[in-house]
């Protein structure tokens, strides 16, 4: 019985070494499901945030690859407003960009005066503005109680 024993269990053993591994495959960002184009790729983000009571303002820069040219950068925007846009090219180059919002896809195109945006090593740099809301989607705040004092109040 012992050595039955001492055989499935090296036969277990034997069967999970030969048995080919079964491992995710290599994340690709151009397979990557999503509604962005895949043309304009992120390499860096550095952000502020100042939240007030109800709304917030921000600043984003953004480090981008653009692989090909593009007539303008598409990032992801829910009830935003942008106060400036410029992008900046590795040569320090700049140019403002126009902000075109998309309420349904919920994205921003920035489309420059001369299109197309040719490919190379860019920074992106946006002042933007944006309410603070109460659901949870994008910046948001969530109202709790706490007792203080023996008492419940409400933060």
């Amino acid at each position: 019985m012992l050595a039955a024993h001492r055989f499935a269990i090296l036969a277990i053993a034997v069967a999970a070494v030969i048995s080919p591994a079964h491992a995710e495959p290599r994340f690709s960002f151009e397979a990557t499901p999503g509604k962005l184009p895949k043309d304009v790729v992120p390499r860096h983000y550095a952000l502020r945030i100042a939240p007030g009571t109800d709304a917030f303002e921000g600043e984003a820069a953004i480090d981008i690859e653009v692989a090909r040219p593009v007539p303008a950068i598409v990032l992801n925007a829910s009830e935003l407003a942008f106060r400036s846009v410029t992008l900046s090219s590795s040569a320090g180059d700049e140019q403002p960009l126009a902000a075109t919002f998309d309420p349904k896809q919920e994205t921003v195109r920035l489309v420059p005066s001369k299109p197309p945006i040719a490919p190379g090593s860019y920074r992106l740099d946006i002042l933007y503005s944006g309410k603070i809301g109460r659901h949870p989607q994008g910046f948001y705040r969530i109202d709790y109680k706490e007792t203080v004092g023996g008492k419940l109040v409400e933060k």
